[in-house]
Formats: structure tokens, C-alpha cells, sequence
């Protein structure tokens, strides 16, 4: 939630993070998580582990122990490692 004592850096993560979403809205179907889990525990382990990375990133940056470069980084990871999953899912294939 961007607040009025939100930090610059804090604000551009935040829209960063929100444009990708956005971008893999498009191509994430309902319930994509559990029939990834489901049908595709590898490629959901990798997703898990952006994720993972994505988020202490996010505090690392926070506490600033990283900067805006390693988490423009762990968010592309962490779009790229969906947008393959998304892929994988619309093959259909189990």
C-alpha cells in the first residue's frame, strides 16, 4: 500500500511490481497455482523459489541491503518463471 510516508524507491517497486502483474494477468488462468502444483511440481517448486526470492528481495531492498537493480532482477525472474508456467499450463499437458 503506497502511504503518504511511502519512500520513492518503495513507490517504483511497487509500480514495477504491479505492471508485471498486470502483464501476467493476461495470460494466468483460474487456478493456475493449484493445477501447477497439481500436474507440474518442478516447474511449481522454480516458481516458488522466484517467488521466495522476489519477496526478500523486496525486504532486502526495504532495509537497504539491495538495490533497485537486484530487485528489477529478482522481478524479472520471477515474471519470466510464470509466464512459463502459464505456457506449460496451456499445452495442457500433465
Amino acid at each position: 500500500m503506497i502511504t503518504e510516508t511511502t519512500t520513492p524507491a518503495e513507490k517504483e517497486r511497487q509500480s514495477l511490481f504491479s505492471a508485471s502483474t498486470a502483464r501476467i494477468s493476461k495470460v494466468w488462468p483460474v487456478a493456475a497455482d493449484i493445477r501447477l502444483q497439481r500436474d507440474h511440481q518442478e516447474a511449481y517448486n522454480r516458481l516458488e523459489l522466484t517467488q521466495d526470492a522476489l519477496n526478500d528481495t523486496w525486504l532486502a531492498c526495504q532495509a537497504k541491503t539491495a538495490d533497485s537493480k537486484q530487485f528489477r532482477a529478482a522481478l524479472s525472474d520471477w515474471e519470466n518463471e510464470r509466464f512459463k508456467a502459464a505456457a506449460l499450463l496451456a499445452k495442457g499437458v500433465r
